[in-house]
């Protein structure tokens, strides 16, 4: 049996260099979600408030061009420091896009609606709640279960791992 763990991590990171999109998602993630923000509006703050308080991040909402990680250099640094993210973007490319979700990244949105707003909003909430869940991958293929329960790690579920329906029954049993 292969448990994955996560961390009790309690606040929401977004880096956005643009004031009114920061201000517009912080103010309705902690009104509409409750959920506490932790916004800055680059690289340099990213790296400061992780410093200060890594373990308390559960996700990261990532402007991919900013004033001082032009290139999307933010993505790599979060990948490197474990904090789940999602990337937002104010320009669509297929080819872009395709790259970041390769990084492990939990999606690639664009800033050109509304109806992005209120998307990263239900993304944001479902991966919430996700923490209080538990989720059982059962597969005989080590690899197709590994897989499986790292995806859905990424979104914050607590995973259980079983190779067959005798070792799921016991896990469910000692749950």
């Amino acid at each position: 049996m292969v448990e994955t763990r996560k961390v009790n991590m309690a606040k929401l990171l977004i880096v956005e260099d643009s004031k009114f999109f920061s201000s517009l998602l912080v103010k309705k993630v902690e009104s509409e979600l409750g959920i506490p923000v932790i916004a800055v509006p680059n690289m340099a703050g990213a790296k400061s408030a992780i410093a200060k308080m890594k373990d308390d991040f559960f996700l990261a909402l990532l402007d991919l061009t900013l004033p001082d990680a032009q290139d999307g250099e933010i993505v790599e640094y979060i990948r490197s420091e474990k904090i789940p993210s999602v990337v937002f973007t104010g320009t669509f490319s297929e080819e872009m896009r395709e790259d970041i979700l390769a990084k492990d990244v939990i999606d690639y949105v664009t800033k050109d609606s509304p109806s992005s707003v209120e998307y990263l909003l239900s993304l944001v909430n479902r991966i919430w709640n996700n923490r209080d869940l538990t989720a059982m991958v059962v597969d005989d293929s080590r690899t197709a279960r590994k897989m499986i329960a790292r995806y859905l790690a990424r979104y914050q579920f607590h995973v259980l791992e079983a190779a067959d329906g005798k070792e799921a029954l016991a896990l469910a049993d000692a749950s």
